[in-house]
């Protein structure tokens, strides 16, 4: 596999810039390091160019979160921006950020969706992306249809910008079937809540076990 071009200076995404015109339209994909992010990127790269985007929102496990974003990056020949915004665990505390136990992350994702419509429009994308799941609806609410909904209506209507949730539809345990189908790296993914050697015990851990012996039995 090709190294991964990791974008760190406004010189480096003006090369970005002058690349011709590609068949495949521009999206830009939060890679969180997790197993719905390297499984979305396995799906968006047979259509479209895309443009990953790692963002330091000030989580706990960050060193690793970016070690795993990096390396499916890489996996996968995909040019990959880090952003470092971690103030903003200041004002959104959480199991993941520290300062509460909720895992609930207050605005993340509609903070983290913007910042990639703002990658977006400065590559010339017209496509963002990110891989919340069928299971996350269930606590979450910025992965719930009708709030993912209104917030590509609103990314259209100001920026002519479409929001892609290629896994919104599936649980966690049919995105690990898909990956293994896809031949997806998913011992490069990373998924604990709190640390960067996995506690076992958060509800990602536990999630990410189950779906792991899922793909074990499908592969029986």
């Amino acid at each position: 596999m090709e190294q991964t071009q990791q974008i760190s200076s406004s010189s480096e995404l003006n090369g970005i810039l002058k690349i011709p015109r590609q068949s495949k339209p521009k999206v830009v994909a939060l890679l969180s390091g997790g197993i719905d992010s390297a499984v979305m990127v396995a799906k968006l790269s047979m259509k479209y160019k895309v443009y990953g985007l790692f963002i330091d929102y000030g989580q706990l496990t960050v060193t690793s979160d970016h070690e795993a974003a990096c390396k499916i990056a890489k996996y996968y020949s995909i040019p990959l921006m880090s952003l470092q915004v971690s103030e903003f665990s200041l004002i959104a505390q959480s199991l993941l950020t520290g300062g509460t136990q909720s895992k609930v992350v207050p605005a993340r994702n509609i903070f983290l969706v913007s910042l990639a419509a703002a990658y977006a429009i400065t590559i010339g994308a017209k496509y963002v992306a990110y891989g919340a799941n069928l299971d996350d609806s269930q606590d979450f609410p910025d992965c719930r249809l009708a709030f993912t909904t209104e917030l590509n209506h609103a990314l259209d209507l100001g920026y002519g910008i479409s929001l892609l949730m290629p896994m919104q539809s599936q649980s966690k345990r049919e995105i690990v079937i898909e990956a293994r189908l896809l031949g997806v790296p998913l011992e490069l993914t990373h998924s604990c809540y709190v640390s960067d050697v996995p506690c076992q015990q958060c509800d990602a851990c536990k999630q990410r076990k189950i779906a792991l012996e899922t793909k074990q039995e499908a592969m029986q």
